[in-house]
């Protein structure tokens, strides 16, 4: 798959982490708060991609649970990033979380020095009346006892932007584009001033930790 989409001219990144089982929430906690385990896990990520000859990472994590483990994600992406844009500053280095509530799990305003991109699950708004691409005249609580000003796509579009993260590093993900980024030169409007977008073609194929504790990931299919 790797060699065939580089012949398309397609970046492949890799996606650590995901919702279930929920042990991996659990185990990204424990690296997270881990000084040695940041260390380790952002080794081993740096060998996984020069092995496979990847383009990138996307770190998955559901969801940092309170203001400490909040702090601690972005301690890891900050050891991520730092050694992955060492090992090649041409590697992609992104996180992802779903809409609404989740929201404020993460510190948007210090993760936007540690990544590249932010992957943002809107096709996890499941409910059309809870959460379509627009719902002016609602709200949605976050995790950070704070709000979205609209519990909508463009709603959690404007939370993010709203912590100083820059839109162009907003990737946004609806249920028909879901983890794959549309060809040529994409973006997203989702309304005026608001605009998000991509500047290279990107595929995302799922990756699970199986014993992230000890900081060694090991891909799953």
């Amino acid at each position: 798959m790797v060699n065939e989409a580089h012949t398309l001219g397609k970046s492949v990144v890799v996606s650590i982490g995901g919702a279930y089982p929920a042990s991996l929430g659990t185990n990204f906690g424990t690296i997270a708060a881990s000084a040695t385990l940041r260390d380790s896990f952002a080794n081993n990520i740096v060998a996984f991609l020069q092995a496979n000859q990847l383009d990138g990472l996307d770190i998955d994590y559901e969801f940092p649970a309170d203001a400490t483990a909040r702090a601690n994600f972005t301690l890891l992406m900050q050891t991520i990033y730092a050694k992955v844009k060492l090992a090649d500053s041409r590697y992609i280095v992104m996180f992802g979380s779903g809409p609404g509530w989740y929201l404020g799990s993460f510190d948007f305003a210090a993760l936007q020095n540690h990544c590249d991109f932010f992957f943002y699950f809107g096709y996890d708004w499941k409910n059309p009346a809870n959460g379509p691409m627009r719902k002016p005249g609602s709200t949605q609580w976050t995790s950070a006892n704070d709000q979205l000003g609209e519990a909508s796509v463009k709603g959690g579009v404007d939370y993010v932007i709203g912590k100083t993260f820059p839109a162009s590093k907003i990737i946004v993900a609806s249920r028909s584009t879901a983890r794959t980024t549309p060809r040529g030169p994409p973006c997203a409007t989702l309304g005026p001033r608001t605009r998000v977008s991509i500047s290279r073609p990107l595929m995302r194929t799922r990756w699970k930790s199986k014993s992230a504790a000890n900081g060694s990931p090991h891909p799953t299919r």
